[in-house]
Formats: structure tokens, sequence, C-alpha cells
């Protein structure tokens, strides 16, 4: 009984939430308890095709997720560490579960997963990058979308806070403050998108 999983338990509730989301009303959007980023997307479906399209969404949120993961271990040049990874990503209970079911909880987890490819990923790189002057054109939108990516994983859950502030901790740790202007970039973006909730 303590396995018990009933599925798609979140989401009636959550499209009730998001069929009665209106830009006209912007209070409509803070419930106070799900973040309307999810909600939101599914709230403005066809009814007649909701499940199926919301099936589609999940199926494309958990191949981001596997992709983020897999790509990410893919640049160590570790041919076991990447099917590991793949498969791992792939057969994980968490991951075949929240792809089979109706929730926000994988476009958290893919949103996380790709901030911290784009995070990582020049950290494993074998091939240094190029400083040439356009360079720091491409590190700079990698930490624009680094931000938004974890600002939409805020939205889809807000308990994704957790994860945001250990990802921020640890480049904090790993990067350093200085320069400033990389973590002001992306804690700028994670912010302007976070902050649509409040």
């Amino acid at each position: 009984l303590t396995q018990f999983h009933a599925l798609s338990n979140d989401y009636w509730n959550i499209l009730y939430y998001g069929r009665n989301m209106t830009l006209s009303q912007p209070e409509s959007l803070y419930n106070g308890f799900y973040p309307f980023g999810y909600a939101f997307l599914i709230g403005q479906m066809p009814f007649t095709y909701v499940l199926p399209l919301s099936y589609l969404l999940n199926a494309l949120l958990s191949g981001l997720f596997i992709a983020s993961v897999s790509t990410l271990v893919a640049y160590t040049e570790s041919i076991p560490a990447t099917l590991v990874a793949f498969y791992s990503s792939v057969a994980a209970p968490f991951v075949f579960q929240n792809a089979n079911t109706l929730s926000p909880d994988i476009g958290a987890a893919a949103f996380t997963a790709f901030a911290v490819f784009l995070l990582c990923r020049d950290w494993f790189d074998s091939v240094p990058r190029d400083l040439s002057r356009d360079a720091p054109e491409t590190t700079n939108l990698q930490l624009i979308l680094v931000g938004i990516s974890l600002g939409l994983s805020f939205l889809w859950r807000t308990h994704a806070a957790v994860s945001i502030i250990a990802i921020l901790a640890g480049y904090v740790l790993l990067k350093g403050i200085r320069p400033f202007r990389p973590l002001s970039l992306l804690a700028g973006s994670l912010v302007l998108t976070a902050g649509l909730q409040v």
C-alpha cells in the first residue's frame, strides 16, 4: 500500500487552475501553492486534446532531461559513462514515472538539467574555447539561458528553488564571484524569469 501511485493525481487540479487563469486578471496567476508556468501552459490547450497534448509535453520535457544529462556526460568523452548516464536517465524510476504521469515534476527536472548542462559543458570540453572576439558573447548568452532555464524550473514547481540555490552555491564555490558580470547575468535572468510568479 505504501507503493500506491495515483496516475495524474496532481494534473486535474492544476488543469482547473490553468483554465481559470486570465492575463486580464493578474491575481489569477497566483494561487499560493502551484506556480503558474505549467498550469498556464496546459490551461491554454484545447480541452478535447488536453490529455494527448499534455502527454506530448511530458515526452518533450523528458527528452530534454535525457538529452541534457547524456550530452553533458558525453563531453567527458567516456563511452561507458555516456551509456550509463543515458540508460540511468531513461530507466531511473523518477524519470520514467514522471514522464508517464501528468504533472509539472518532469518539467522542473528538465529545465534544471538543461541549466546544469549549459553551465557545466565547457568544464568538460576537451577542446579549449576559442578566445576570439565573439567568444564572450556566447558565454554571456549561455549564462542568460541558464538563468532563464532555472527560472522556468521555478515556474513549473516552486520547490525547484532548493536545486536553484544548490546550483548557484556550487557555481559561486567553483567559479567565485569575480568577475561579477557573469554571475549578475545569470542571477538577473533568473530573477526576471522567476519574478513573473510574484
